[in-house]
């Protein structure tokens, strides 16, 4: 064999040698890895029921805080905790899986149809805003406000119920879906009462267990609230349709003054665990 052929072939090896020398070892045997993994997904199961718990444990406290508390307190607190309304709404999620059906979207079939294209809508109380998402999707021009006192989403407006950035007279359909939470909830049927034209549409969805429906039904008649119409899903909600008229505003005050809120809609309240 030529002498420089026989060195090249050599050089190759000794290369190769070096670099297998030189080239970095696994840190652990594949069984050894297998068994780590292992363990790792065993210690996520155990730690997944700790974990669902605690969110279950936060938005429970949440849920009790909403139903205790001012809408003005509430809107001061989501706005001071911004992550919260987002843990809010991740369990809120959380119970609408255990429903027959969410009231919210029977308010969104019923004003896809061609009778509201025209109407001014106030989603008061909205969550996530998915109201007006669907209802845009269907009709992108459709003039819809989303009100609620933490912000999720970017079309969402972040604001006190009770004291809303509209004009008197200047909404045709005003809804509170399972949003009438907050412990001066009268207030807030004050300023629907004020921002609806006559004749225009509550739609209101109400958990079945808080109230006794024909008391209810009186003490929105009070406020400037005719009642349309009143259904129920199974044994969960109320699913209401009232038309508005300007009540009288020296009787409204005295109904709020001597008006016991929890005499009409009973607050959410949990055991203490």
């Amino acid at each position: 064999m030529d002498k420089s052929v026989s060195e090249s072939i050599t050089d190759i090896m000794k290369r190769q040698v070096d670099a297998f020398k030189h080239a970095k070892k696994p840190t652990q045997k594949p069984h050894e890895e297998q068994k780590r993994a292992k363990k790792r997904k065993r210690t996520e199961k155990k730690l997944r029921p700790a974990e669902v718990e605690l969110k279950s444990s936060r938005f429970r406290w949440l849920n009790e805080l909403l139903y205790t508390s001012d809408s003005k307190s509430s809107f001061q607190y989501f706005k001071d905790n911004e992550g919260c309304f987002q843990d809010y709404h991740d369990g809120f999620k959380n119970q609408v899986k255990k429903w027959p059906k969410n009231p919210v979207d029977i308010f969104i079939t019923e004003l896809k149809k061609e009778k509201y294209s025209s109407k001014v809508i106030a989603d008061l109380g909205c969550g996530e805003g998915n109201l007006e998402l669907e209802i845009k999707k269907h009709d992108p021009n459709r003039e819809i406000y989303s009100y609620d006192i933490g912000k999720i989403n970017e079309h969402v407006i972040q604001a006190d119920i009770a004291h809303l950035p509209l004009e008197d007279n200047s909404v045709d359909i005003a809804i509170f879906s399972l949003s009438l939470m907050s412990t001066n909830f009268l207030d807030h049927l004050l300023e629907a009462n004020r921002i609806l034209k006559v004749d225009g549409l509550l739609f209101v969805a109400e958990v079945s267990s808080r109230l006794e429906i024909n008391k209810f039904v009186s003490l929105l008649h009070k406020f400037g609230f005719k009642k349309k119409k009143v259904g129920q899903i199974k044994t969960f909600f109320y699913v209401m349709t009232f038309q508005s008229f300007k009540a009288n505003k020296k009787k409204v005050k005295k109904v709020l003054k001597e008006t016991n809120p929890d005499d009409y809609l009973t607050p959410c309240k949990y055991k203490k665990r």
